[in-house]
């Protein structure tokens, strides 16, 4: 993305008029620029990928190690942010190619023994590398994070209802499930006296049944509370005599629900090595909820890149922290091809923004970002959802 107000000299304007401006109560902090791109790195970045390796040496073991991790990283962020209709239309490139366009591994724990290397990495890519490779191949992909969601969990075993039992057989099953490296981001509900005295299991199965909006309101506020955007209230229900899984699923703030059966033995990767067939089954029931919930965000968000368009932008600003939240929520989509601010002032300030795709969705990722656009009078005007 090409930015034309970096950093240091967005910082060099703030030393500049800090004094105007503090006059009028605005102020301006430094993590404001730290976060800037903090949404981005998120997503284009791979996390906790695991290394076991082993070869004649630990070197030996750590270098093809390396190199299998950094593989799986592309593809797995092919997966977060392109459809699976288009993932086959996605040219083979030379892995270094894909290595040109990573942004830095950072280590979280990394150990040698004897011929054996094992680690846990976190692999991030350059978005605008990435971007531009798709772009200039036809392939829609995603330019911006999904929002949070709260999973509420509950599991019948053999006719036994579990959520907050620690023999709850679905424990087992979450483990082998990566709720991590998906296109939104997922928060288990935590366990506490408190939401024990609230909500079991008959509470999030009535929510699931019920075509009131009662129960989905409280699961809602819920997850507000968790700082999250809404909640997915799941029931798994495994039956021994048929070694079958039922699921069903439902969002709370979209309404997207689903439901399904888990007949056939699945060849589903298992983190914890186990070969119970039920933990196999329900963790590919687990995997494929978040997989729809992702889907149908990512149905949303993709890009025709193809389409470009461009627009002259009034901003609110009464203070220069103002423009740096419209700053930050611009930065944070790289759909934005180019953005310049071409005046700053008070009460209002001037900008352009040159975008990929179509109107509806710059207006779509705008207000993900925690923005809105609006007519104002033959002219367009941009600011925060909240003002």
């Amino acid at each position: 993305m090409k930015k034309n107000m970096p950093f240091y000299w967005f910082l060099m304007v703030f030393l500049t008029f800090k004094a105007s401006f503090s006059a009028s109560g605005g102020s301006l902090h430094a993590q404001d620029f730290i976060r800037s791109t903090e949404a981005l790195d998120i997503l284009f970045t791979i996390r906790e990928i695991k290394i076991d390796r082993s070869d004649r040496s630990s070197l030996i073991a750590r270098e093809k190690g390396l190199q299998e991790a950094q593989e799986h990283a592309f593809n797995s962020l092919l997966r977060k942010i392109v459809s699976n209709e288009d993932l086959d239309r996605v040219p083979q490139i030379s892995f270094r190619e894909k290595v040109s366009m990573i942004r830095g591994i950072e280590y979280v724990s990394e150990r040698r023994s004897g011929k054996r290397y094992l680690a846990t990495i976190n692999i991030g890519f350059e978005p605008v590398k990435l971007a531009s490779f798709l772009s200039e191949n036809g392939i829609p992909h995603v330019l911006g994070a999904g929002t949070g969601v709260l999973i509420v969990h509950t599991h019948s075993h053999n006719g036994l209802d579990y959520m907050w039992e620690e023999t709850n057989p679905a424990l087992a099953a979450w483990n082998n499930v990566d709720s991590l490296n998906r296109l939104r981001s997922y928060k288990s509900l935590e366990d506490s006296l408190s939401i024990r005295a609230t909500i079991g299991a008959e509470t999030v199965k009535g929510a699931l049944l019920s075509d009131k909006e009662g129960g989905a309101a409280f699961f809602q506020k819920l997850a507000k509370e968790n700082g999250m955007d809404e909640a997915v209230l799941m029931h798994t229900n495994y039956n021994e005599f048929t070694q079958t899984v039922d699921f069903m699923y439902k969002l709370t703030a979209t309404g997207l629900s689903g439901q399904g059966t888990i007949q056939k033995d699945i060849a589903f990767t298992l983190r914890d090595n186990s070969e119970s067939n039920a933990v196999n089954k329900l963790s590919f029931a687990l995997d494929q909820i978040l997989a729809e919930v992702d889907d149908s965000w990512r149905s949303r968000l993709l890009i025709n890149s193809s389409v470009v368009g461009e627009i002259s932008l009034i901003i609110p600003t009464n203070s220069l922290s103002d423009l740096a939240t419209v700053q930050r929520a611009i930065d944070s989509l790289s759909l934005v091809q180019e953005w310049k601010v071409l005046e700053i002032g008070i009460p209002v300030s001037k900008a352009f923004l040159k975008y990929r795709g179509r109107e509806d969705q710059l207006t779509l990722a705008l207000k993900l970002a925690g923005l809105k656009i609006e007519a104002y009078g033959e002219e367009w005007l941009l600011k925060p959802l909240n003002q």
